[in-house]
């Protein structure tokens, strides 16, 4: 099918791109909307390219909850006002919060982490009870995530349930442009309290710091930069929770899924842990848990040969090029043994996913625990009902109900 035969106001084109991604990918590379929304870029080189050209592909975007004077209004009066920091940020400003937050995603701070990651992945476990039954994505990678970031936040085990929902409604606006306005309204009042919490945590890490992320955000000092304040603190950690929860979820759930579909390959890595790794990076590049990365025409170019428009926003399909055959040999075949470097599925340039090492980690021991615990998984239902959530720019299980025999 061409790309203009498929419906995109359609759910279903969302739930699985793989047939219009690739559509896009062999016949429009450089795709423009009819209805002037932007255009889709898809090849390997134009992809990295224009990641790779901030000047030309800008990533500066509303800030959060923009767009609905009641929950503008709502931030405004209680809340602290939105910033930009690193994900909606250009140079020279990006820069400058790059350089700071490094620390907190240091291989130093994460291989630090690996303890505590791995007794959240058992406590999870536990919670199971003993249930041969459970849902892998809503009971295991929805959960196991955002308790990783909640603790290495600082935040007490007691409210981690509360952070969760924080975590989710966040999600939610960002990724649901066509919510109500009286939902947005709803998210923006959870934000606010999300905002009063952790602005009182601040305050507290400033008189007496500990070892968690904020206590590094608040100490954080480079070559004479000026420090964070309090209202950038909360717009990275309300970045970092979007980031850190939702796309690990997904990998979680997706890189599951393959080993189901490829028990050849559960085998392989359940004899040998140190394929693990290999594992996550096909995965990441199979699946590429977000499609793609929005960003804006600065200026009149050119990609690929055709004409782009400033002012346009370019979604530049991260999905699509992990698949470009002129960069991988048969990119439809899943191959943990192929050399995978080069996949773009945390981006590419200066906006390359700051918390990719906690990510890897995160998925590599989420498996290893499993595997300890579980001598058996199967999926508990037909593979047909297996099915990805209908939304745009994100690769999402709906469920994942697993058979598990323990060890």
């Amino acid at each position: 099918m061409k790309p203009d035969q498929f419906d995109i106001s359609i759910p279903g084109v969302w739930t699985d791109t793989s047939e219009f991604f690739a559509s896009l990918l062999h016949e429009e590379p450089v795709y423009e909307f009819p209805d002037g929304q932007g255009y889709m870029i898809s090849r390997y080189d134009d992809v990295r390219n224009a990641a790779s050209h901030p000047e030309l592909f800008s990533n500066s975007r509303p800030s959060y909850g923009g767009g609905v004077p009641e929950a503008e209004a709502i931030l405004t009066a209680e809340g602290f006002p939105a910033v930009p920091t690193l994900s909606n940020n250009n140079p020279p400003s990006h820069v400058r919060f790059r350089r700071l937050v490094a620390r907190v995603f240091s291989p130093q701070v994460v291989s630090a982490l690996e303890p505590d990651i791995r007794e959240i992945a058992n406590t999870v476990i536990d919670d199971f009870g003993g249930r041969t039954e459970v849902d892998f994505v809503r009971e295991y990678t929805d959960v196991f995530p955002s308790f990783v970031m909640a603790d290495w936040l600082g935040v007490p085990r007691v409210d981690q349930r509360r952070f969760k929902a924080w975590s989710d409604d966040m999600i939610e606006v960002s990724l649901s442009p066509s919510m109500t306005p009286e939902r947005r309204v709803e998210c923006m009042r959870s934000y606010v309290d999300f905002q009063q919490y952790f602005a009182a945590i601040i305050e507290e890490r400033r008189a007496s710091p500990r070892e968690d992320a904020v206590s590094l955000l608040v100490s954080a000092r480079v070559d004479g930069e000026r420090p964070l304040d309090v209202p950038e603190i909360l717009e990275l950690l309300r970045g970092f929770l979007i980031a850190g929860n939702d796309t690990t979820t997904n990998l979680l759930g997706g890189m599951m899924l393959l080993l189901l579909d490829h028990p050849e390959v559960m085998a392989e890595v359940r004899s040998d842990y140190g394929l693990i790794p290999a594992l996550v990076e096909e995965s990441l590049r199979f699946i590429s848990p977000a499609s793609w990365i929005m960003r804006t025409v600065e200026r009149p170019t050119e990609v690929g040969g055709c004409p782009v428009s400033a002012g346009g926003r370019a979604r530049l399909l991260l999905a699509a090029a992990n698949r470009d055959g002129a960069q991988f040999e048969e990119p439809d075949v899943f191959d943990i043994h192929r050399d995978p470097t080069g996949h773009m599925a945390f981006g590419h340039g200066i906006h390359y996913c700051i918390g990719h090492l906690l990510a890897r980690a995160e998925a590599r021991i989420a498996l290893e625990v499993l595997f300890d615990r579980a001598a058996d998984i199967r999926l508990a239902v037909p593979r047909e009902s297996v099915r990805q959530k209908p939304m745009p720019g994100v690769y999402a299980l709906k469920g994942l109900p697993v058979l598990l025999q323990y060890s």
